[in-house]
């Protein structure tokens, strides 16, 4: 039996025909997507970079600060001291007997004069000289606000004693700490909006050079929504390959970073370390830059699809 073609019968061939055209419409050899991969990559290699060195400062900044909460270094002077030995020992005992005094400990000598070396260079030119004596001194946090009385008894003994509170630095750090996340979150903001300007170029311009076919989807039935799926797909997956390769970049150069302040004797706070909750944000990076790339694909083939009517 033969079966007869109606209107209706033609209409559905050529709606299914369009429908298989679009999936082979050259999107990926658009000259402008070629340049997606490249652009995204550079993105997240940046990305990755400001991301591990901002967690890495902004911990070892938190450290440090709950490192000098509650401590004290108290300075006393021991020159023209008769029996300076006596006078420690006697401060010491003070301290230990005072309320809310954790921990007290005497600075050796070496120690002191270490601390002194990088400012002097040659420490053997003190070693006749009569050094200060350092006591660590660890205490309660609602002790703080004690201190002054702590320092009023201690120049009894002896008047020229000087107390530094490490809370001090506590103020400058925190907020060394806020500016350093502040900017690192802009920066993320900043690569962000650039993959969404970039995304949404390539995709008009795509859009502009299928037009045609597009046109002739949208005139046989195919709706907004299909049409946009084949720019986010593909979109999403350029993204992703972009993402990857700069992914695969970022991790030997974090590597080589930390070998190279391990050599050159960085500080610990700048060093770029990695551990596996922050390996696991890095590698992440592609698929979420893939995904912000695919919703800006898709919000912007549906926005310019509904200007046309």
């Amino acid at each position: 039996m033969r079966t007869v073609k109606t209107p209706t019968n033609r209409a559905t061939i050529m709606r299914n025909q369009l429908t298989q055209t679009i999936d082979d419409i050259p999107i990926g050899q658009d000259v402008s997507s070629r340049y997606v991969c490249w652009i995204v990559g550079l993105m997240v290699f940046l990305l990755s970079l400001v991301f591990v060195g901002a967690i890495s400062l902004s911990s070892s900044l938190g450290q440090w600060n709950l490192g000098g909460a509650g401590r004290l270094t108290i300075e006393l002077p021991l020159h023209g001291v008769q029996n300076p030995a006596s006078m420690v020992e006697t401060i010491l005992i003070t301290l230990q007997k005072t309320a809310g005094v954790m921990r007290v400990k005497l600075v050796d000598n070496q120690e002191v004069l270490k601390l002194l070396q990088p400012w002097v260079g040659q420490v053997d030119l003190l070693q006749d000289l009569t050094l200060p004596a350092l006591i660590d001194v660890d205490i309660r946090p609602e002790t703080v606000t004690k201190v002054p009385e702590i320092a009023a008894m201690l120049r009894h003994f002896s008047p020229g004693i000087r107390i530094a509170e490490h809370s001090q630095w506590q103020h400058m750090l925190e907020k060394l700490r806020l500016s350093l996340e502040v900017m690192a979150y802009l920066f993320i903001s900043l690569i962000g909006a650039t993959v969404m300007v970039t995304i949404t170029l390539i995709t008009r311009s795509s859009l502009a050079t299928h037009a045609s076919v597009i046109d002739v989807l949208r005139l046989v039935g195919a709706n907004n929504s299909y049409i946009a799926q084949k720019f986010q797909r593909r979109a999403f997956w350029l993204a992703l390959k972009g993402g990857l390769w700069g992914i695969i970049a970022a991790l030997p150069t974090l590597f080589f970073l930390n070998w190279l302040s391990l050599r050159l004797g960085v500080s610990e706070a700048l060093k770029p370390t990695l551990s596996l909750t922050l390996l696991a944000a890095i590698l992440s990076l592609p698929f979420i830059v893939g995904g912000i790339s695919l919703m800006t694909a898709r919000l912007s083939v549906l926005r310019t699809l509904a200007r046309l009517g």
